[in-house]
């Protein structure tokens, strides 16, 4: 299926998200035509790929991955420690 999405929508989700954009869940709104305010589906996805133009950085292509509630799903989820720097345990491994 072929999707039109905002490229400042993307931009902000990877600027918000960073990283765990590839790991959240995302309801993608199928409307008939851009601009339209009937919504035909809604369909859960998942980010996979997302190609930015290599001068602007800006969102040219966008990959999502189908993900119905019924499925089973592996993702890579990225960890964040925080006050790794006082913690002896984080600094011991």
């Amino acid at each position: 299926m072929l999707v039109s999405v905002q490229s400042n929508h993307v931009r902000n989700l990877v600027d918000k998200l960073g990283s765990f954009s590839l790991s959240r869940l995302f309801n993608l709104e199928v409307r008939p035509e851009f601009g339209s305010d009937e919504i035909i589906e809604k369909v859960r996805v998942l980010r996979r790929l997302i190609h930015l133009h290599s001068i602007s950085d800006t969102p040219i292509n966008i990959t999502f991955i189908r993900a119905p509630s019924t499925a089973l799903l592996k993702v890579d989820v990225p960890l964040v420690f925080r006050g790794e720097d006082v913690s002896p345990g984080l600094e011991k491994g």
